[in-house]
């Protein structure tokens, strides 16, 4: 004996989306955050510490001060060492990212600059940082 096999209704008539206005963003945007002064005194402490190889593990997350290991300290110290002694760090923007705020500098030494993306989680703690010469970067503020 066979029994039937479950009924397929078929999905109702599919619907033209409204037409969008030109003043209507296809993206939902919101206002990006301020500066925030704490912020930007820790990203320069941090570029301190990275450019001279001493980072405090203690000031990031579990996650962060785990991966941020002596080795790659060492890797990236002489690269930001090459920038010469921090003369500016310029705030460009903050975002949430996965759950993360992130906030974007760039830091100028008497020899160089770099672009940085610094991630605080939610207690605060730092939860990321990457440092990219300023030559991969879009000329976009």
């Amino acid at each position: 004996m066979v029994t039937p096999g479950p009924v397929m209704t078929p999905a109702p008539p599919m619907r033209p989306l409204p037409a969008a206005s030109p003043s209507t963003p296809l993206l939902p945007t919101a206002a990006p955050a301020p500066e925030n002064a704490l912020v930007t005194a820790r990203v320069r402490q941090a570029f301190n510490a990275w450019q001279h190889g001493r980072i405090d593990r203690t000031e990031y997350s579990p996650a962060a001060g785990g991966t941020y290991i002596d080795a790659y300290v060492a890797v990236v110290s002489p690269d930001l060492t090459a920038i010469g002694p921090l003369q500016s760090v310029q705030f460009r923007t903050a975002s949430l990212l996965l759950g993360d705020l992130v906030y974007r500098y760039d830091i100028t030494g008497s020899a160089g600059a770099v672009s940085v993306l610094y991630a605080l989680d939610a207690r605060g703690r730092t939860d990321g940082i990457v440092f990219t010469p300023l030559i991969f970067r879009s000329s976009a503020p």
